[in-house]
């Protein structure tokens, strides 16, 4: 009962975002995290993380892809394929950010949430109203 509580707050949550967006996202529709590239088997590896847009009717939008390797100050991000408590997104407080967290490592690293990665830093991933992705934010 517990998931589908969380996903009906998620969804709700996103929903008020997609409302506020102005340029990337739709008002209206919904963002969700997906794990995976859909080609490959997911395993307890890294693997790249997207946010799809869809209407409230269903119908696919778009894909924001987040990075998956260094470029600047961004650092990659991605989620184990088979963790269960990984690929949330939120809104952040001031309405103006959808939130994400994961994993500062390339997509294929090895058992990147069991608590021998725990050398691996955590990113936080921001995306704001125009669509830029920031990844720049990781705790150690």
């Amino acid at each position: 009962m517990t998931p589908i509580r969380t996903a009906s707050l998620a969804i709700s949550t996103l929903l008020a975002f997609a409302a506020q967006a102005s340029a990337q996202i739709t008002p209206g529709n919904l963002v969700v995290v997906r794990v995976g590239d859909g080609a490959a088997a997911l395993s307890n590896a890294a693997q790249p993380v997207f946010l799809d847009e869809f209407t409230t009717a269903g119908t696919f939008v778009q894909t924001i892809a987040m990075p998956t390797v260094a470029n600047g100050a961004n650092l990659p991000i991605t989620n184990s394929g088979t963790a269960t408590s990984e690929g949330f997104v939120t809104l952040s407080t001031d309405g103006r950010y959808l939130v994400t967290v994961g994993y500062g490592t390339t997509v294929g690293t090895t058992s990147v949430a069991s608590t021998a990665s725990a050398s691996t830093p955590r990113v936080i991933s921001r995306i704001s109203l125009d669509g830029t992705i920031d990844t720049s934010t990781a705790i150690d």
